[in-house]
């Protein structure tokens, strides 16, 4: 692993390594959610500028609680929600890892 603990891979299908194997990442929204978040380590991104990057101009009406439940669920499949890699921040989400991972 890259850090000793996460890899991640966002060029052609996004793909995550913990030191046990690898990641089951969810849908393809959810992982794209995890690239927008791995393509600025450890800088927040707000649920208005994820939500534009996911959707565009054709945001569904729930977009903003379909962003926090795509969170939740990277946050179990990354180890759990205290502890891990995404944290909660800035009324976004950032995630936490060496840039090399």
């Amino acid at each position: 692993m890259a850090d000793g603990r996460w890899r991640f891979s966002v060029l052609g299908p996004v793909r995550g390594w913990s030191p046990d194997g690898e990641l089951d990442l969810g849908s393809p929204q959810q992982r794209e959610l995890l690239a927008l978040l791995a393509l600025r380590p450890g800088r927040a991104a707000t649920a208005e500028e994820l939500i534009d990057a996911l959707w565009g101009g054709a945001a569904p009406k729930g977009a903003l609680s379909t962003i926090r439940t795509y969170a939740s669920r990277l946050r179990r499949a990354l180890g759990g929600a205290e502890g891990g890699p995404i944290t909660s921040v800035a009324g976004g989400y950032a995630l936490h890892v060496d840039r090399s991972a």
